[in-house]
């Protein structure tokens, strides 16, 4: 199944963007995670990962998709990440990512 990122106005409920992640998976590990990187007040960017350990940045004023961690050794993660941004440059984040065993399946 491809996997969507949904923007909603929450003063009306109305959709802004459906962004496709351009993968297919299981599903989004824990609530996107909004940054501001040029510190005008307004969240540009979007940081999710999905539950194959995948991790993505989106960039909210066109939608366009990067996936942060392609190439490297994946695990499941199965809870949100944490961003923190630099006070100094709040265009540079850090994002903590932990990966995890599956909730939803036994482990015999």
């Amino acid at each position: 199944m491809t996997e969507y990122v949904y923007l909603i106005d929450a003063t009306n409920g109305a959709l802004l963007q459906r962004i496709s992640l351009g993968v297919t998976g299981r599903g989004i590990a824990g609530a996107p995670v909004p940054g501001d990187s040029d510190n005008d007040g307004v969240f540009d960017r979007l940081y999710v990962a999905d539950t194959s350990g995948r991790l993505f940045r989106i960039l909210t004023v066109d939608g366009t998709v990067t996936q942060l961690n392609a190439g490297g050794p994946l695990q499941t993660v199965f809870a949100p990440i944490a961003v923190t941004s630099d006070e100094a440059n709040s265009a540079t984040f850090s994002i903590f990512l932990a990966g995890g065993d599956d909730p939803d399946s036994d482990d015999v």
